[in-house]
């Protein structure tokens, strides 16, 4: 006991140590942070869980995953910026650094070869990892006589499917007595995280996201390292793209297509000529996903000074937060597609709790789903709503709270008596509900909070 006591100590202070540290420090001390949700899952060095209450074992588990890393959804950014490049280095407008960017930028296109929005082996290795360090955490869940079921539901994007396999294979491997039972399609991605739930209410948030990036990017010492003549070089940059279609640069925020105003956020989308700012942002979206690849991964930060890309950063965090999330002026858009995963924990909980074969039921599914569910949750870190406009957003850096892989695990104990504690892991962390007294640490009594939960759903239209 002594050991365990000392070891979490020892873990709580290097807890503390890295929450003391600024959103900067942790950008310097690793420059790919700055990607944001498109960042690598950073597993736990260690895994601590506080000793249950005398009497309880662990049962059963509910289970979400985000898909693990990726290649980049689209091409049309590289699209974009590759023949640009081209036509840049045959005016003669590159410097030698601006070449080097240019192939760099090359490379991840040509890396991206039939391979959009598919899994990367780090992201496949992401999600056996998770899933081995649940079975060393509670094996006793997945070796009971009478639960060798675990029943997995996907949507039927195959990077989650993926993702999915690798998880179930990692846990099959441990105990190869388990029964598997995988279901995927739209009609689990209906509650999973189906972007047709999100609403957007008001053009608002983009408007203030928009004035941020005005206020905070500079981009003059970036262009200047890139260009010979920055003037001949923005002439080119500004012209409207030739075809349209093919060519957007802005990815469209979740939710967005059903927004009331969908014109004006037609408008907003539509490919335009860049401004150096715009130049900036997007070479930095085009080199964000370089840690989540296996190889041809250049790394595009390093055109970056630590105050670009932690400007950089901010702004893309901005647009994170409020499209997966919740924030004042998004107006918890996002609350539907939660609703209808927190009514599934429940009903799927019920059952196992009141005794069938379960001994785990697993989510896999995205960013659309995780960062609403953990918002309408109000876990630690989610729950305060922050306002764009007027909240220091280091509070809420994506990076940590919606990489790559994000997961919440819920792990249910009881004891001889029946008596059902749940305790929550966020990224493999144990944490805990602010609003929600715990019984005790951070296990909750099953019965207080299935009655937050069942508040949570209590207007839930569906």
């Amino acid at each position: 006991m002594k050991k365990i006591i000392f070891a979490v100590a020892i873990f709580a202070t290097f807890s503390l140590s890295l929450d003391a540290q600024s959103v900067y420090d942790e950008i310097k001390q690793d420059p790919q942070r700055a990607a944001g949700n498109l960042h690598y899952y950073e597993a736990p060095e260690v895994v601590t869980d506080t000793p249950a209450p005398k009497g309880y074992t662990p049962f059963y588990v509910s289970h979400y995953g985000r898909h693990g890393s990726r290649y980049q959804t689209s091409t049309s950014g590289y699209k974009r910026l590759v023949p640009l490049f081209e036509e840049l280095e045959k005016e003669g407008l590159l410097t030698d650094t601006g070449k080097s960017l240019a192939a760099d930028i090359k490379t991840l296109y040509d890396e991206h070869d039939r391979m959009e929005g598919l899994l990367t082996l780090r992201g496949g290795q992401e999600h056996q990892g998770i899933a081995q360090r649940l079975y060393d955490r509670v094996p006793e869940v997945f070796n009971q006589p009478d639960r060798n079921t675990v029943f997995c539901v996907s949507t039927p994007v195959h990077r989650v499917l993926e993702s999915l396999a690798n998880f179930t294979l990692s846990l099959k491997g441990n105990a190869p007595q388990l029964r598997m039972l995988v279901l995927a399609g739209d009609r689990f991605g209906d509650y999973l995280c189906f972007d047709k739930y999100n609403r957007f209410r008001s053009m608002r948030p983009f408007a203030i996201i928009d004035s941020v990036k005005t206020a905070r990017l500079d981009p003059e010492r970036f262009i200047c390292s890139v260009f010979t003549d920055t003037a001949k070089a923005m002439a080119i940059l500004s012209r409207p793209p030739q075809q349209e279609a093919s060519s957007s640069h802005r990815q469209m925020p979740a939710g967005a297509q059903n927004a009331p105003q969908n014109a004006q956020f037609a408008a907003m989308m539509r490919p335009r000529g860049m401004s150096a700012s715009s130049f900036m942002s997007n070479v930095f979206s085009a080199g964000s996903i370089y840690g989540c690849l296996d190889r041809n991964n250049p790394d595009v930060f390093r055109y970056f000074t630590m105050d670009e890309l932690y400007q950089l950063w901010y702004c893309d965090n901005m647009n994170i937060l409020n499209s997966y999330g919740f924030t004042v002026e998004n107006e918890s858009g996002t609350t539907l597609t939660a609703q209808l995963v927190v009514k599934d924990i429940l009903e799927k909980a019920n059952s196992a709790v009141e005794g069938n074969n379960r001994a785990a039921d697993l989510r896999f599914g995205h960013d659309t789903g995780i960062g609403p569910l953990l918002a309408l949750l109000k876990v630690e870190g989610y729950d305060r709503i922050l306002s764009l406009s007027s909240d220091n957003l280091e509070y809420w850096p994506g990076y940590k709270y919606l990489p790559m892989g994000s997961n919440l695990q819920m792990i249910f104990y009881k004891n001889k008596k029946g008596e059902v504690l749940v305790k929550l892991l966020r990224n493999e962390n144990e944490t805990v509900i602010p609003a929600l007294k715990p019984f005790k640490g951070p296990y909750y009594k099953w019965s207080e909070l299935k009655a937050y939960l069942e508040g949570l759903v209590a207007d839930c239209p569906m």
